[in-house]
């Protein structure tokens, strides 16, 4: 049983890191199609295509939101991760982290598929 604590515990921490380090790729994903979004859309307004326009600045909307909800998720595991230091009893804490290796991974937000053509047609 006195093993058995922080064995949990380093379980624990590398499920909460993973799931972080997935959050923290969320992220850096949403930052590129931020960037190929406003590329897009200054494509779009410089060949006077409104309904493109549209289109890019539906899909910047939903990118904003993207990279929101992924900045909440990595500093929701962050928090995770600097919780234990502050409680009288971090090891039993971060054992309890084992759990996150069972329940699957919320879903992200939805991807944007679609295929898009810069240039001229």
């Amino acid at each position: 049983m006195l093993l058995l604590v922080p064995v949990l515990a380093i379980i624990g921490v590398a499920a909460v890191l993973a799931r972080a380090f997935r959050a923290l790729f969320s992220l850096l994903r949403g930052g590129v199609d931020m960037f190929v979004a406003n590329d897009l859309h200054d494509v779009r307004a410089q060949r006077g295509d409104l309904t493109g326009m549209e289109e890019a600045t539906a899909l910047r909307r939903s990118g904003r939101e993207r990279r929101a909800v992924a900045a909440a998720r990595i500093s929701f595991w962050i928090g995770l991760l600097i919780a234990p230091g502050f409680t009288p009893w971090p090891a039993h804490l971060c054992a309890s982290y084992v759990i996150f290796w069972l329940l699957p991974d919320r879903p992200s937000a939805p991807r944007i598929r679609g295929s898009f053509r810069i240039g001229t047609p």
